[in-house]
């Protein structure tokens, strides 16, 4: 899917034709909005000579003498319209993507949400302004997607003077899809506006890690299978190299478990609303039998179960601290898991001056700078003082109250073992600990893998 929004300041120009008749050949976008044509009078010709595409749809506003004026344009195998209105500085149509149900709204706002989004604009006090506008995007259940490419997309011929003015609100349901979403603030041309691109990508970066889910704790079958599937394996070797394929196995264990016991837990929602439906119809109308009425509370009470599940997944899953597990359908949890999914994403990378998108090659360049920032270069160590109680064996009551003082929703690696799972399974999982922590106080070695970590990108700046 791709959008793109463009305040051009006058279309009637060879050259500016030129330049929109680039743009639309090169982002082939599904919906083109552009703003203040300055023209009076929009023909489907014209319309035709800048989409070059026979299935095109149109609408326009005239300009009010040579101030205002809108024209949006769209594909009509990607867009079908239902219905559109316009007022006197907008242009609505109301219509749907080719195979969704997301809205967005885009323009020229000429209002600013924080004063980050505005520079070199003095003498103005902005605060009101900005509450009104945030309190819309925030009412109105949006979220302005991260821009890359830009910072700023209005500028004043002093070359001082820039605001973000121009952007995309979608709706929450829309950044909360699969597919990632991000708005490109393109090169600014003729305009004192740079055109912004809107587009939906799949991001592949290969499966995702295993988590221990909390929810499993409220299975009554999760802790004797856990138990019993540590019990029976029987892997020989040095104790680091134990645990760590004990954990392994297990995870392969538990992705099977999870599958059995829970399943896809929508689906299981979507069909226990379905059948408390049919027989809540059937109570409405002819009453209920006992045993009827007896299996519509067992499945209302199934429902609370899988909600209660979904709940916690969501829950965990939004690392929201300070949130209640009953607030998760909120708007702004689902609101907050969708901000966050979307300045999680890393869509492309600055190395020294090169924008790099490629996926691959993302990959090795980040791989390239941190074998190199953790090399060791200083062969000579420092001397340490009070250094005697590092000699002193670990014991079982110092791993323990180290385990103990930790967030359980803490994952201190990159296996997806929690530090709940560790307390819940101490007596099971402490032989295999402790031997490893011996062990290792011995021979200060470490078998390939054990102790590997995610390392977490966190942007200096809101658009990079």
């Amino acid at each position: 899917m791709k959008f793109l929004t463009l305040n051009f300041r006058g279309l009637g120009g060879r050259l500016k034709k030129w330049e929109v008749r680039k743009l639309i050949k090169v982002h082939k976008p599904w919906l083109f909005c552009i703003q203040e044509t300055k023209m009076e009078v929009v023909s489907r010709s014209l319309c035709e000579s800048l989409w070059s595409h026979e299935d095109m749809g149109w609408f326009s506003k005239p300009a009010v003498g040579h101030s205002g004026g809108l024209l949006i344009l769209w594909d009509k195998s990607k867009f079908v319209l239902f219905e559109f209105f316009m007022g006197t500085h907008y242009i609505s149509v109301v219509g749907c993507l080719v195979g969704g149900d997301r809205w967005c709204v885009v323009g020229n706002f000429n209002a600013i949400r924080c004063e980050e989004e505005r520079k070199g604009v003095r003498g103005f006090d902005r605060r009101e302004e900005m509450r009104l506008f945030s309190y819309f995007v925030n009412s109105s259940g949006l979220l302005n997607p991260q821009m890359f490419g830009r910072q700023f997309t209005w500028f004043r011929n002093d070359g001082e003077t820039m605001s973000r003015l121009d952007l995309y609100l979608v709706f929450v349901d829309f950044a909360s899809s699969r597919e990632g979403l991000e708005q490109w603030g393109l090169p600014r041309g003729m305009s004192n506006h740079c055109p912004v691109l809107l587009k939906t990508s799949v991001s592949e970066w290969g499966p995702k890690p295993f988590r221990v889910l909390n929810c499993w704790f409220d299975n009554i079958r999760f802790k004797p299978f856990v138990e019993d599937a540590w019990g029976r394996m029987e892997i020989r070797g040095k104790k680091c190299f134990v645990l760590r394929e004990k954990l392994k196995e297990l995870k392969k264990r538990l992705k099977i478990w999870n599958k059995v016991e829970f399943g896809d837990i929508n689906k299981n929602i979507e069909l226990l609303h379905e059948e408390i439906h049919n027989l809540e119809s059937k109570e409405e109308e002819a009453g209920l039998e006992e045993e009827e009425l007896s299996h519509l509370n067992q499945k209302r009470g199934e429902l609370r179960k899988w909600v209660g599940h979904q709940c916690s997944i969501l829950h965990q899953k939004s690392r929201v601290q300070w949130l209640r597990e009953g607030d998760v359908n909120s708007k702004y949890f689902h609101r907050s898991i969708a901000r966050r999914r979307q300045s999680n994403e890393i869509r492309c990378l600055d190395f020294d001056g090169e924008l790099v998108e490629e996926k691959t090659h993302m990959h090795r360049k980040v791989k390239d700078f941190f074998e190199s920032h953790f090399r060791e270069s200083d062969k000579v160590r420092p001397r340490l003082g009070e250094w005697r109680f590092l000699e002193t064996p670990f014991s079982e009551t110092e791993i323990k109250e180290a385990v103990w003082s930790c967030d359980g929703n803490k994952c201190p690696g990159s296996d997806g073992y929690n530090l709940r799972f560790v307390k819940e399974f101490w007596d099971t999982l402490k032989e295999d600990f402790v031997g490893f922590f011996d062990e290792f106080f011995v021979n200060g070695k470490l078998v390939k893998g054990v102790n590997n970590s995610f390392i977490t990108l966190i942007p200096k700046k809101n658009n990079p």
